[in-house]
């Protein structure tokens, strides 16, 4: 520590030891961390695992967390929407030790990659209680982080079984190109009809 540290620490160490009402105490401790704007926010170590949940979550070289979960032992795309949020925001909060994570350029492009994602899984995420929002960040209170740790656990049970599976999807080329199949045939059974 520095030197201006330690006498700041011993400052305020000495007109603290004063005042005997706690109260007070908190009062001005209040006062000094709003006047100095600070705040003071209990720091999560990272974790001795490293960049990997095994079975889980990894982190690769620029820090982006990618799922390397095989199945999301889930019920529905709702119930796997919720899970997977969960458990992305929650091996975030343990391989960075950051809490909050962004919505739009982690949780999304996860939920859009298991395609768990569309209209009622919003509704679904939204109405969720244990996920908090902050704007774009997400972060998940006491209840949500004891949940999400369960569903891992769950995940890496062999015993467990989800019912439910990634829909493949449909694209949209692959519909304009069979409705213009569909319309050269057409076509042609008209020409013959006309000759």
């Amino acid at each position: 520590m520095a030197d201006n540290e330690m006498e700041a620490l011993a400052a305020v160490d000495k007109a603290l030891s004063r005042i005997s009402d706690q109260a007070a105490k908190n009062r001005i401790l209040k006062w000094a961390i709003d006047k100095h704007g600070t705040e003071l926010k209990e720091e999560t170590p990272r974790p001795e695992t490293g960049n990997e949940i095994p079975g889980i979550a990894m982190l690769d070289a620029d820090d982006k967390i990618h799922l390397t979960i095989r199945d999301i032992k889930a019920k529905s795309a709702n119930d796997a929407a919720v899970r997977l949020a969960l458990v992305a925001i929650r091996a975030h909060e343990k391989l960075t030790g950051q809490q909050e994570v962004s919505s739009r350029k982690v949780v999304v492009p996860i939920l859009k990659g298991w395609r768990a994602y569309d209209g009622n899984t919003r509704v679904a995420l939204a109405d969720y209680r244990g996920i908090q929002r902050k704007g774009d960040l997400l972060y998940l209170d006491s209840h949500a982080r004891t949940e999400a740790d369960a569903i891992i656990r769950e995940i890496n049970d062999p015993q467990v079984k989800g019912n439910w599976t990634p829909k493949r999807q449909r694209g949209k080329s692959k519909r304009k190109a069979k409705s213009k199949v569909v319309k050269k045939k057409a076509k042609k059974v008209r020409s013959a009809q006309n000759k």
